[in-house]
């Protein structure tokens, strides 16, 4: 029986592993037997089948703003805009709201403990872009560009006015 074969970009589909190739399975409804093809030839196992071939999965958008310095407000500003970009389409990430319940950022170990876990969250490529929000980019948003950069992961000034910053730290990064 010939196998059917379909072009996928699986990192937008359910699966989330990251191949672009040809998925090949027994028939076109059959997802038990998943597979993806190279050009060279190459075979490999998918990680999992979407619910609906071609359906696309939201994107997940890490949210970068300032903190420091007028924590709440930056706080109150985060969650504005997670509200506003909130749709079937993108999911707003941060992570670093919730870490502010508990941790002090004001106290160094508790700041250590939150930046690590926020790496973490970059080394595992959780999210597909990072927007940079906000009035200006700060350090820690200049750190999580260039973890972004070291993974892979787009970077976006959903401020505009962010975009000269950003090109002045690709251009240190020798990305432009």
């Amino acid at each position: 029986m010939p196998l059917a074969a379909k072009l996928i970009d699986c990192k937008m589909m359910a699966c989330g592993c990251e191949f672009i190739g040809l998925y090949a399975s027994k028939t076109d409804s059959d997802d038990s037997e998943i597979r993806l093809v190279t050009g060279l030839g190459n075979t490999y196992k998918c990680s999992g089948a979407p619910a609906r071939w071609g359906e696309m999965m939201p994107k997940i958008v890490y949210i970068a703003h300032q903190i420091g310095g007028a924590v709440q407000d930056n706080v109150r500003a985060v969650l504005r805009i997670c509200r506003e970009l909130h749709s079937p389409e993108i999911i707003p990430f941060a992570p670093y709201i919730a870490a502010l319940q508990y941790l002090n950022d004001d106290v160094p170990e508790d700041r250590l403990l939150g930046v690590t876990a926020n790496r973490e969250y970059f080394r595992r490529r959780v999210m597909d872009e990072v927007w940079l929000a906000g009035p200006r980019i700060s350090p820690g948003m200049r750190d999580e560009v260039l973890l972004s950069i070291k993974y892979g992961i787009p970077v976006v000034a959903y401020n505009p006015r962010l975009q000269p910053s950003l090109d002045a730290i690709l251009r240190e990064a020798d990305l432009t």
